[in-house]
């Protein structure tokens, strides 16, 4: 008996030993992969949730949430009203047609749209002058929270941002560019408080809203107004790299701390899943550094892209992060030729003509492209990126590449 229990021992010496050498191993990787830096000067995993500091709702996120009410538009849990689900698929295809179009030349929404408009335009201009006169809405954000951290709404905000794009288009086709501009101004602002946002999610909606804005923006009248350079020069690829750093470490400090899972109402479980945490915590601590280590290596790679048609080279399974990065990359070509059209608008309302030449005009930020304008010997022109760029089957609304005016 003696014998047995002196062998039982050694056992579980030998046990604990290669238990604790084997938990020395797997944490080594874990402790490179969190002191690791990340790229655009975000620290390491444990510094990145410092770029989004918590805070509350402010003052103009509160009356945002008032003023969309009577729109149909709710950031609450009741969710939205009858009368905005109803329009909600007509508004889209009315500004993806419109966007789509030559010109700056636009058709009359269907009669209910047009009604709609109509009965909430008081409504529609206490939004947008709230947002234009007052900071950017900051909805709440608690980067340190591992469970259930605050969200705003983002149906609620794709919502306001096709009403504002809408308005602008009906501003526009009354004669009244000044006003469309405001609208414009006011989809900015919104953008701007999800750019701010450490979800990649909404950055998403975020990078949407401003698309909408940006393809009105082709039709309207120059000079573009002095925030217009707000959104031409934003990096919304940097951002979205600091929510992709911000989603892998979060994942990483949710292992960290719960390695066997959150834990619940019931104490004995909780107890259990203790117990089960430190024997398992070495290895999901490993995989967790793998994981975050993969992550780091794929921002690095996304912070360096300049192309216009990016192609990263994701992990297997994450084609919606591919995906993503297309868009934004499509997004800073759209935005870039909007700003190409509106110095050309600007220089034949100087002239009456379009320019004969416009050197500044070729140049681009796209690595893999650049802009091509030719003037017509009728007075007409062109303006067009170097190479087409494909869009996903989802995407309703895009912004051309290719611009053609009359003289």
């Amino acid at each position: 008996m003696k014998k047995l229990l002196i062998i039982a021992a050694i056992v579980a010496v030998l046990v604990a030993l290669i238990w604790f050498s084997a938990a020395q191993y797997l944490n080594s990787t874990a402790v490179t992969a969190a002191q690791t830096r990340w790229p655009n000067n975000l620290g390491t995993a444990d510094d990145i949730a410092r770029h989004f500091p918590a805070h509350g709702d402010n003052e103009t996120a509160t009356q945002v949430v008032a003023l969309a009410k009577p729109l149909g538009v709710r950031f609450d849990d009741r969710g939205t009203e009858p009368e905005i689900q109803t329009i909600r698929p007509a508004m889209s295809q009315h500004l993806a047609h419109v966007i789509s179009t030559d010109g700056d030349a636009v058709d009359a929404p269907p009669a209910p749209l047009a009604q709609w408009l109509t009965q909430h335009a008081a409504d529609i201009r206490a939004l947008q002058q709230q947002l234009v006169t007052h900071d950017a809405p900051q909805w709440a954000v608690d980067a340190d929270t591992l469970i259930e951290a605050p969200m705003p709404r983002l149906v609620s905000q794709m919502d306001l941002f096709r009403v504002l794009a809408l308005d602008a288009l009906e501003q526009h086709r009354a004669g009244n560019d000044a006003l469309a501009w405001e609208d414009q101004h006011a989809s900015w602002k919104l953008a701007q408080g999800l750019a701010a946002r450490p979800e990649l999610i909404s950055q998403l909606i975020g990078i949407a809203g401003a698309r909408l804005a940006n393809g009105v923006a082709a039709k309207l009248s120059a000079p573009a107004p002095a925030w217009r350079h707000e959104l031409a020069s934003f990096d919304f690829g940097n951002a979205a790299v600091a929510s992709l750093a911000y989603e892998a470490t979060h994942s990483w400090r949710y292992v960290r701390r719960y390695p066997a899972g959150e834990p619940d109402d019931d104490k004995l479980r909780n107890r259990g899943r203790e117990f089960i945490g430190i024997i398992l915590a070495p290895y999901r601590r490993h995989r967790a550094g793998i994981a975050l280590e993969q992550q780091r290596r794929l921002a690095m790679e996304l912070a360096s892209l300049s192309a216009c048609d990016p192609h990263p080279r994701t992990p297997q399974g994450t084609p919606n992060l591919a995906e993503a990065w297309r868009r934004i990359g499509r997004f800073r070509a759209e935005v870039e030729g909007v700003e190409k059209l509106l110095a050309l608008k600007a220089a034949r309302a100087r002239s009456g003509t379009w320019p004969e030449s416009m050197p500044s005009i070729a140049g681009s930020s796209c690595s893999d492209g650049s802009w091509q304008y030719q003037r017509a010997a009728d007075g007409s022109m062109s303006l067009a990126f170097s190479k087409p760029i494909p869009v996903a089957h989802a995407q309703t609304t895009v912004v051309p590449l290719v611009f053609r005016y009359g003289k």
